[in-house]
């Protein structure tokens, strides 16, 4: 059976959060300046995600996976499903604690900004309300060095940790358990050295998969309990993979 990545499945998490970061902005050149300068108005809507749910979510993550997953929010246009270009989110309260990093593709962190939380700051934007959509993934943290298996492990119960502490037994009926972590590669031929008590052997990165943008992924895959390797097994994989939970629904 083709396992399912968690990418598009957190529907849960990513619909409290779709809330996160809608009130209203304007910006200098919608006032004629020809100004790129954003200046949020700051606006509050009880309807809105609080910072605190956000800053809440990472931190019950990050704790409850002993910092072996990462949360990765993805704003996109509610109606194309794209990424929105010149975006802005600003975190606000009585004050302006500062704009939120976003790549091209729409993707971006939580802050941990302490005084922003005791504030009760709302995520602001430039765009309309009920615009966007937030989409929530989590992933593998691994080390960029070396590799071991007991990381590919501790990845593991770290996403399964993650899920049960934020969000609730029915829930959690809706999303596929997490059964395993993803090596995987765009192109096809890649392989990942791991080490065995028989000595080195190859695993292809073979079995398809998709990620959160809806790309083709081809995966050498790796489960929590593999009898053939042990925790400290040297896993040696070609350059340029991205590591993805790989789940299933039965």
């Amino acid at each position: 059976m083709l396992l399912r990545t968690l990418a598009p499945c957190l529907c849960a998490l990513a619909a409290i959060a779709a809330g996160a970061a809608q009130a209203g902005a304007g910006t200098a050149d919608s006032a004629g300046t020809g100004s790129d300068t954003v200046v949020v108005t700051g606006i509050r809507d009880p309807a809105l995600l609080p910072y605190r749910r956000g800053y809440e979510f990472t931190t019950k993550i990050r704790a409850a996976s002993g910092g072996h997953v990462r949360l990765k929010l993805r704003a996109l246009s509610k109606k194309s499903r794209e990424p929105i270009p010149d975006l802005h989110v600003h975190i606000i309260g009585s004050r302006d604690y500062g704009e939120i990093a976003i790549s091209q593709a729409g993707y971006f962190e939580v802050p941990l900004i302490d005084a922003a939380l005791h504030d009760n700051a709302d995520f602001v934007t430039n765009q309309k309300k009920g615009s966007m959509r937030i989409d929530a993934t989590l992933n593998p943290v691994l080390p960029a060095g070396d590799l071991r298996y007991s990381d590919i492990q501790q990845s593991i119960a770290g996403a399964r940790h993650a899920i049960a502490a934020i969000l609730p037994w029915y829930l959690r009926m809706w999303l596929p358990t997490v059964k395993g972590v993803g090596i995987c590669y765009r192109q096809p031929g890649a392989t990942v050295d791991v080490e065995t008590a028989d000595g080195t052997v190859e695993r292809a990165a073979d079995k398809k998969e998709t990620d959160e943008e809806g790309v083709k992924l081809l995966c050498a895959r790796f489960s929590a309990s593999e009898w053939s390797l042990q925790a400290d097994s040297k896993l040696m994989p070609d350059p340029g993979y991205e590591a993805i939970f790989t789940g299933s629904w039965l």
